[in-house]
């Protein structure tokens, strides 16, 4: 009917439009007609033209039979095709489980000339029988056949989706027939057709995509299998094989399976998919029994987990022994996965009722995993049509299920651990205590006191600098030595926690020995000359000028070893003596040697002296004071620059040490240009921003800076006020303390740099001056773009000379 409707309508239209005669346009149009529709009912093409899309659905443009009970041959379904009930597809199809047999057709036509290749996806990957019939003008029927119920080298194209290649020549008409067969399972029908560029660009991301899912369940599942063996709870164990098994799952749906596991079809892959459903909906509800703890909390809801168990274990069984039990294995397979869905959402209810609490990711976990296998499972019973939702609902769920439950097993792995370290030996847990007790009292000390330090030790020395009074010089004098001494005990304290905790590293820079030594031999000669004995040096003159190492623990290896030295001689002399090999071009090593007159050190406790808070004497007198550390700091500082230590030692005769330490030789180096005169202390009218919020070093700095020349200062009480004062004056340099409140001062560094106080102050030179002498503030400091870092107590010396050094490069 309606072709003879479309017959009359454009024979009305034709011929009031060309006034042609009736009698010639019937025949010539009637032919046309016929020619073009054929004899059948008209049904809707797929057009193929040059502007055709890379993808096209071609879900509009096809028809899909009534079901069949028997098979039918491709030649009976031609001569049988009215009596099939073809019906036009308004929706994409989504037939719940079905054993039936369905017939899908639709007409192509390339109106190009050019051969064009397409692929067609046309089912789900798990259909077992997926048959396509290729029929051109002339009658001739091409045959492709695909789905997993056959060997993956016999399917039309090799690949885990059911495709199928459509070659379709110049200016030519086809039909094409797809017979689809399962034996219970969803039957969704994509009816998508690709170029191969577009098929190549899907198949790569889809890759990408499994790759990173199957990539977290794996990883997901040999981690709490770990777990498992390492603590024995059974949760790990049965969360592990349900992710391995809702892995072969998805693995499963996606085709994956038979692609790359099981490529030769068969017995045991026919039932895989079953199986693998059944089994992650059993582990599943094993995993929330034992994680929530069920059994012991409940009554009634174990009796109810175990029944569904035993109605998974029964089906399981049945699918194992009887084909025929197939079609209604998937309906009931799914109904008991909503089940163990709805009774572990019930299980979280009232558990919270219960004891008014419950893990917040383990429910998070949960209900990502009910909605995606909801949607899942009604899309697989035809109560939700397919979309890209109901596709990928599945792996979205399980998904951010897996994220949220290995971060509440990583909340479970945390109280196992708490529970097994409340049952360790009291013992051991007091003496990890101690130790964590003493490295962080030892640490917050050194701090502590670097505050007080800086006071007695700036006083000291600017007092020093403006009494006339030779007496009152010499008192200032022994107030500041007596504050270095205190000060290297200090530094050995927070060097000894860092040795504990394992924080100490060396620094790579550049430094002078000659110097280094020089300072050492100036500060422990009048030590010794206080207790009436004589510190004599020797120092060899080809030590090179610059080395390649950290200069800061060459100066505490030194210090440390004459300050023992001090400490152990009552009368005699402290010899030091400094040799230097060179071993290749640029690789030196410097040999320290510090012999003394002391106490010496009986045999039986020279193997312990390099432990710490080992004295040669234990005991109540503590006749040579200090903390016992200084040996062992030195010890460890040795070993860490790959160098060697000897002792000999005779009690009441003297001790000597013998320390060798390689060093590389920096050649040809040009000291830097300083415009500035290094003993006069002058900066030439150069104006500095202190940044400090402590009162006492505040004033500290007030007078350290009123003995120098041309120096004005301006002192900001943390480093927001600095960045106003930057903002509004003008400043040549900034010492910049770092613990402050209101704005730290890697803060403030970070906005001035940023340029929040103008163009002109993003290079301004900006020196660190802090009392954490830990090397991770240090490389914080020089990571937000501070040009140099100092520790408190401030030495005046070497504040001008670092002060004095970055203004000269400015100047140049």
């Amino acid at each position: 009917m309606q072709t003879i409707k479309l017959f009359i309508l454009l024979k009305r239209i034709l011929w009031h439009t060309h006034k042609l005669p009736m009698p010639n346009f019937n025949h010539i149009f009637l032919v046309f007609i016929l020619a073009f529709f054929g004899y059948t009912k008209i049904n809707a093409q797929v057009i193929i033209s040059e502007d055709s899309p890379v993808e096209i659905n071609i879900l509009k443009s096809a028809s899909l039979s009534a079901p069949i009970d028997s098979a039918l041959t491709i030649n009976a379904v031609l001569n049988n095709a009215n009596q099939l009930n073809f019906k036009e597809i308004s929706e994409k199809p989504n037939i719940s489980f079905t054993s039936k047999h369905y017939w899908l057709t639709f007409d192509i036509h390339n109106t190009t000339n050019n051969l064009k290749t397409y692929y067609l996806e046309t089912a789900r990957p798990i259909i077992d029988n997926v048959e396509c019939y290729i029929i051109n003008a002339k009658g001739e029927i091409e045959t492709q056949l695909s789905g997993d119920n056959l060997p993956l080298s016999e399917k039309a194209i090799s690949h885990n989706k059911t495709l199928f290649k459509l070659q379709l020549k110049e200016k030519s008409n086809y039909k094409v027939y797809i017979h689809y067969k399962s034996d219970g399972e969803v039957l969704s029908l994509p009816l998508i057709i690709f170029t191969p560029d577009k098929f190549i660009e899907q198949t790569h991301n889809e890759l990408l995509v499994f790759g990173l899912f199957y990539g977290v369940l794996l990883l997901a599942a040999i981690t709490y299998l770990f777990f498992y063996f390492g603590m024995g709870d059974k949760s790990f164990l049965y969360y592990s094989l349900y992710v391995i098994f809702i892995a072969l799952l998805q693995f499963s749906l996606d085709g994956l399976f038979h692609q790359y596991i099981m490529p030769g079809s068969g017995w045991l892959y026919l039932r895989s998919l079953i199986l693998f459903a059944l089994l992650s909906s059993y582990f599943m509800s094993k995993y929330v029994v034992t994680f929530l703890k069920i059994e012991e909390s409940f009554y009634y809801l174990p009796k109810i987990f175990k029944a569904i168990n035993i109605a998974l274990v029964l089906v399981f069984i049945s699918v194992l022994i009887s084909p025929a039990t197939f079609e209604i294995s998937y309906p009931i397979a799914n109904l008991l996965g909503l089940l163990v869905l709805a009774f572990i959402i019930l299980s979280i209810v009232r558990f919270r009722i219960k004891y008014n609490k419950v893990d917040k990711l383990f429910v998070t976990g949960i209900a990502c995993l009910v909605i995606g296998f909801t949607i899942f499972i009604l899309n697989n019973m035809g109560i939700l049509p397919d979309s890209l939702i109901t596709a990928y609902s599945t792996k979205l769920g399980t998904g951010l299920e897996i994220i949220f439950l290995s971060l509440s097993m990583a909340n479970r792995i945390w109280q196992l651990k708490s529970e097994k370290e409340q049952i360790q030996s009291i013992a051991l847990q007091k003496s990890e205590e101690a130790n964590e007790l003493k490295a962080n009292f030892m640490s917050m000390m050194s701090h502590e006191l670097r505050t007080p330090l800086n006071a007695i030790m700036g006083i000291a020395d600017v007092m020093n600098k403006e009494v006339v009074n030779e007496k009152i010089k010499n008192n200032f004098n022994l107030i500041k030595y007596s504050a270095v001494g205190l000060l290297s005990a200090v530094n050995d304290i927070l060097d000894f926690s860092k040795i504990q905790k394992g924080e100490l590293k060396l620094q790579s820079e550049e430094f002078q020995p000659r110097i280094i030594i020089d300072m050492a031999k100036a500060n422990w000669q009048i030590q010794a000359a206080n207790k009436n004995i004589t510190l004599k040096t020797s120092i060899a003159n080809d030590l090179p000028d610059t080395v390649l190492g950290d200069g800061g623990r060459f100066t505490q290896i030194l210090n440390n070893l004459l300050n023992n030295a001090v400490k152990s001689t009552n009368s005699g002399e402290i010899k030091l003596t400094v040799n230097h090999q060179i071993i290749q071009d640029d690789k030196s090593h410097l040999t320290i040697i510090v012999s003394d007159t002391g106490i010496g050190i009986p045999k039986e406790k020279r193997d312990s002296i390099f432990e710490s808070f080992i004295q040669e004497s234990i005991n109540d007198k503590r006749q040579y004071g200090g903390f016992g550390i200084g040996l062992s700091i030195v010890k460890r500082l040795v070993d860490m620059h790959n160098g060697t230590i000897e002792m000999e030692s005779e009690q009441n005769i003297g001790t000597t040490f013998t320390i060798t330490l390689p060093f590389t030789i920096i050649k040809n180096k040009v000291a830097p240009q300083n415009s500035f005169d290094k003993d006069d202390f002058d900066l030439q009218g150069n104006k500095i921003l202190v940044v400090e919020d402590n009162d006492i070093n505040q004033f500290i700095m007030k007078k350290i800076f009123s003995s120098w020349k041309n120096t004005e200062i301006v002192i900001a009480e943390n480093g927001m006020i600095a960045v106003e004062k930057l903002a509004e004056e003008s400043f040549d340099i900034v010492l910049m303390d770092l613990q402050m409140p209101v704005m730290d001062g890697y803060e403030a560094t970070q906005e001035i740099r940023n340029g929040a106080c103008g163009d002109k102050n993003c290079s301004i030179p900006i020196i660190a001056v802090t009392a954490d002498a830990t090397s991770e503030a240090k490389l914080k400091a020089q990571n937000v773009g501070m040009n140099d870092y100092m520790t408190k107590p401030i030495d005046q010396v070497l504040l001008y000379e670092k002060i004095t050094k970055l203004l000269s490069k400015i100047a140049a």
